[in-house]
């Protein structure tokens, strides 16, 4: 018998009782022996339990059979060592947590398992725009014909997740994956990795797969991209040790840069005792094939001054709207200019012959030296009465301004439409933001309504979380009815 839990044979159901109010005053030790010779007259225990930290006086008996239990429930209460007994709750064996958090390791692998055997490229994005990215190859994937799988939004390395994606032609979609120039500050890596994955063993290590693999090169030279990068200094330790007994050793070599071929390692899950050894995925690919750069890149690199990071955000906002945009214009109106990199892209891309640049802080000098911008230092509610009095019809209203509530990007809109400032035809941009700290559900609620204001108003209107938005920005872009 064991007295106080020691041992933990496996749990019957109906063969615990539960004791309450029992006598404190003999002690632990004492009431324990008490109590066993009680209760034994009726079967064989398996256990007593007295808390050994806790001042509530309870207790636990635990018998072999649930009919010895049962018969041990006929003792007629108040008993001199305790007030009342009743059947305890059956409850799990005692490894309960333990099993919950390897059946959770178990799961995990094999949603994982699955995912990663249905892809054959590994996209590693920064964490702050695994969703955008997501979304954003859900939107293409059956115009351009690959899936997405799944992905891993937390790994070990807290600022980068992975995004599964099995294409039919892995060339064809980095091609597609690499002509977006905005990509290319979020997408770190494109893995391109064997289709058929297997858990690696003791008797099949990562070491050895990765040797393999170089087997099946006659000759050229291997970079190795590996993630998480904490990973690097083993494996190459490792690989170095094996390296004298490599056949290919000397056709095949080993070097940082200026390859003929990547292979990419990507470890997915970290052995976890008595569950997996862990989950890897690798491949090889032509180094020429992921080293190649954007031709749309090149429009930026061109740009010979960078007045502010938001030149970007509008230039993609037009890149990726889905409708017809404004190829020219007569006259825009840049709400929240400063610096002036609105402006500057407004001028650039659409030649406005006109442009009011509205705000009270100082523009790059520049944007103040571009053809046909206008610097008012005022606040938009200040510029409207005068846009009005000059008769000034807006052919694109843009606006990146920080308000304090939201709904003022769109109350100042609508404010220049009730003044027959913008109208019919006019194109918008809205740059919708939360400076208050919401919850991201929050703030898409947030968005959503005003959005529905907009609606009623306007045509054609998309809302897009740009890769150049914050986190916690949103962009609306539409032409008003």
């Amino acid at each position: 018998m064991s007295t106080q839990g020691e041992e933990n044979p496996k749990y019957v159901k109906g063969t615990r009782i539960f004791l309450s109010e029992v006598d404190q005053t003999l002690g632990e030790g004492k009431l324990r022996i008490e109590l066993a010779k009680v209760f034994e007259v009726f079967g064989e225990l398996r256990e007593v339990f007295v808390p050994t930290r806790s001042t509530k006086a309870y207790a636990f008996i635990r018998f072999n059979l649930p009919e010895e239990a049962q018969k041990a429930l006929g003792i007629v209460t108040p008993h001199p060592l305790f007030k009342r007994l009743k059947p305890a709750k059956d409850i799990a064996p005692r490894n309960k947590k333990h099993d919950k958090q390897k059946q959770k390791a178990v799961s995990e692998f094999e949603f994982y398992f699955s995912a990663i055997s249905r892809s054959n490229i590994v996209c590693q994005v920064h964490t702050s725009h695994y969703e955008r990215l997501f979304g954003f190859l859900e939107k293409h994937a059956e115009k351009v014909g690959f899936s997405v799988v799944g992905g891993m939004a937390k790994t070990k390395s807290r600022t980068i997740s992975l995004v599964f994606v099995q294409a039919k032609k892995r060339k064809s979609f980095y091609g597609w994956l690499n002509s977006f120039w905005f990509l290319q500050n979020s997408v770190h890596r494109i893995f391109l990795v064997d289709a058929t994955i297997t858990p690696k063993t003791p008797e099949e290590s990562i070491e050895s797969s990765i040797m393999d693999t170089l087997s099946t090169l006659d000759q050229g030279s291997v970079r190795l991209q590996i993630f998480p990068p904490r990973l690097c200094s083993s494996l190459l330790k490792s690989i170095d040790a094996r390296w004298d007994s490599f056949e290919k050793r000397n056709s095949v070599k080993l070097l940082p840069t200026n390859t003929t071929n990547t292979m990419g390692v990507v470890q997915l899950l970290t052995p976890v005792p008595f569950v997996h050894n862990g989950l890897y995925c690798s491949g090889i690919w032509e180094s020429n094939l992921t080293e190649s750069k954007s031709s749309s890149r090149s429009r930026i690199d061109t740009v010979d001054n960078d007045i502010s990071r938001a030149y970007w955000k509008l230039e993609e906002a037009f890149d990726r709207y889905d409708g017809s945009l404004p190829t020219t214009s007569k006259v825009a109106l840049d709400c929240g200019a400063a610096p002036g990199g609105w402006t500057q892209f407004l001028e650039r891309r659409l030649e406005c012959q006109t442009i009011y640049s509205i705000d009270p802080g100082d523009l790059h000098e520049t944007v103040l030296g571009l053809k046909g911008v206008k610097h008012w230092r005022k606040t938009i509610q200040n510029s409207l009465p005068e846009l009005q009095k000059q008769k000034s019809r807006i052919d694109i209203w843009v606006s990146d301004m920080c308000v304090k509530d939201m709904e003022q990007q769109v109350d100042w809109l609508l404010k220049a439409l009730e003044m027959d400032v913008v109208g019919s035809g006019t194109f918008i941009v809205l740059t919708l933001k939360c400076i208050h700290g919401h919850s991201s559900s929050t703030f898409d609620f947030l968005v959503e309504q005003q959005l529905k204001r907009l609606k009623p108003l306007a045509r054609d209107l998309q809302v897009i979380h740009l890769f150049y938005n914050r986190f916690s920005e949103r962009t609306i872009m539409g032409y008003l009815n």
